[in-house]
């Protein structure tokens, strides 16, 4: 399973007989190329559905327009994925309301090339996710290997697990519909009270490391020789 949460309740069973192994999500390393990731820019980046209720991007763009403009000079929002045609239209409004906007928000519409794609990853700082629930959350894995400094919201298990919070740690995890956190959060980057670069990069080698799907198979190679080994 995902989660090592959930091995322990798992193993708890007799049916199971603390049979079960610890396998995480990951990304595929094929598709990327080399890339530099201290060589970033200024953008606070979020992927997924946007405008659906469980990606919860309004909570994000309401954020952005309640922060100072002069806090957000040089900084670009980007806004990646299929948008609904309700959560354009609110969009509209909020820029009718606060015209800065338009030069800070950047909505790319769905990008099924996977290289435009990780082309954003690898330039943008930091990497949002307001969710309300998600499975495990593949975009974060993904944002993670490219050096983004990971705010997100604690709508998923496994986020506990590949993120090290704290004041050592490399990303921060707020609880879902918080605003009051997620302005903070971002406003410690703008601030430059966090040093997200340097939180980014050890983001990517614990991606790296544990989220290369070239590893997670290698053990989960090394789990089938333990049963072939037990079966003589």
């Amino acid at each position: 399973v995902e989660t090592k949460k959930y091995i322990k309740e798992l193993n708890k069973l007799q049916r199971f007989n603390k049979k079960v192994k610890y396998l995480p999500n990951g990304y595929f390393p094929d598709f990327i190329k080399d890339t530099d990731v201290s060589k970033k820019e200024k953008i606070i980046l979020t992927v997924g559905r946007l405008g659906t209720e469980q990606k919860n991007t309004e909570m994000f763009v309401n954020v952005i327009a309640s922060i100072a403009p002069e806090k957000l000079n040089e900084w670009k929002v980007y806004l990646v994925g299929p948008i609904t045609d309700d959560f354009r239209n609110y969009l509209k409004k909020i820029i009718r309301i606060k015209p800065y906007l338009k030069e800070i928000f950047v909505i790319t519409g769905n990008i099924k090339d996977k290289s435009e794609l990780y082309s954003i990853y690898a330039r943008s700082s930091v990497f949002v996710l307001t969710s309300r629930w998600e499975s495990w959350g593949l975009v974060l894995t993904e944002a993670m290997r490219f050096g983004c400094y990971p705010i997100v919201t604690n709508c998923c298990d496994a986020f506990d697990e590949v993120i090290a919070t704290g004041k050592d740690g490399f990303g921060k995890i707020i609880d879902i519909n918080d605003s009051v956190a997620l302005k903070k959060s971002i406003e410690m980057v703008l601030d430059n009270k966090v040093d997200y670069i340097e939180k980014g990069q050890k983001a990517s080698s614990f991606a790296v490391k544990n989220l290369n799907w070239r590893y997670i198979t290698g053990q989960l190679d090394v789990y089938f020789n333990e049963i072939y080994k037990k079966r003589g």
